[in-house]
């Protein structure tokens, strides 16, 4: 007998993937998951640098955790050469929603720090 399965994938940014990126408060250091796998593409490395910048940070301050999928769910697939790109979208995303949580606290101690110079 013959069972018809299709599997889908998607080439659409960030589809079917995700990350989590931790700032830590006590050094101002990140770690971010995401649920592409590193199979020689440079992929944690790429992930750090978009982390980095998007985030205003050292690169040599982002840590970039194993893939598990304990933490990152259910990852569609890792190859067709958009891996990487999904996988810097998806902490791209995260990072911008981090931006947008801190900025009241930035523009305080900011207004304090000028406080304090005059």
């Amino acid at each position: 007998s013959v069972v018809p399965l299709c599997c889908g994938h998607s080439y659409i940014y960030a589809a079917g993937s995700g990350a989590l990126v931790n700032i830590h408060s006590s050094d101002g250091s990140v770690t971010v998951y995401h649920g592409g796998c590193e199979i020689g593409q440079g992929i944690h490395v790429k992930v750090a640098q978009v982390v980095a910048m998007t985030l205003g940070c050292q690169v040599d301050s982002v840590k970039v955790g194993e893939t598990n999928t304990d933490v990152i769910p259910n990852m569609r697939f890792t190859g067709g050469s958009i891996t990487s790109e999904i996988c810097c979208e998806a902490a791209r995303r995260a990072c911008l929603e981090l931006n947008a949580t801190l900025e009241p606290h930035r523009l305080f101690l900011r207004k304090k720090k000028k406080a304090a110079l005059e």
